[in-house]
C-alpha cells in the first residue's frame, strides 16, 4: 500500500542520514587528531570513502539492531503522523456534513406537512406535489384496461 511505500522509503533514507552522520563523526575525529596539511589529505580521503560500504554496516549487530530499531520507529511515526494530520479534516468534513444532512432531512420533513398545520392558507408541498384527479381517474382505467388485456393475452396464449 501506499503507506507501506512511504514507511519503507522514510525508513530507509532515515538509516542513510544515521549513516552520514556516523561518517562525519568520524572523519571530524580524525581530522581533528591531525594537522593542517593531513587534514588536506583527510579530505581527499573523504570523497574516496563515499564508495566504501556504509559504516552501520561495520557496527555491531546489537548496534546496528538498535538503529534499524530506531528508524523503523521514526518512520512509522512520521507515517501515522501524516495519515493522522490527513484524518482531522476528513473528520471534521464528515461532522459538518453529518449536522447539515440531519437538520435538512427536519428542514424538509417539516416544510411537507406545513401547509396541514391549523391557521395555515399555503397549501402543503404534499398536495402540490398530489396527483390531479382528472388525471388520476385516467390511470387507473388505463390501468384496468392493461390488466384485463394482460388476463386475455395469458388466455390466448393456453390455444
Amino acid at each position: 500500500t501506499l503507506n507501506d511505500f512511504y514507511f519503507i522509503e522514510s525508513r530507509d533514507r532515515l538509516m542513510e542520514n544515521m549513516n552520514n552522520q556516523m561518517r562525519s563523526a568520524q572523519i571530524a575525529a580524525v581530522n581533528a587528531k591531525k594537522s593542517s596539511i593531513e587534514t588536506m589529505s583527510g579530505i581527499t580521503r573523504m570523497t574516496s570513502m563515499v564508495e566504501e560500504p556504509p559504516i552501520i554496516n561495520t557496527v555491531k549487530p546489537q548496534e546496528r539492531s538498535a538503529l534499524e530499531t530506531m528508524a523503523a520507529t521514526m518512520a512509522y511515526f512520521k507515517v501515522s503522523s501524516k495519515r493522522f494530520r490527513d484524518y482531522v479534516p476528513m473528520s471534521i468534513r464528515q461532522q459538518l456534513l453529518q449536522g447539515f444532512a440531519k437538520s435538512f432531512v427536519v428542514h424538509v420533513n417539516s416544510r411537507l406537512w406545513e401547509g396541514e398545520a391549523e391557521g395555515k392558507t399555503q397549501p402543503s408541498v404534499m398536495e402540490l406535489m398530489a396527483e390531479d384527479s382528472g388525471k388520476r381517474r385516467k390511470r387507473e382505467q388505463v390501468e384496468t384496461k392493461i390488466q384485463s388485456l394482460s388476463q386475455i393475452s395469458k388466455v390466448l396464449a393456453k390455444f
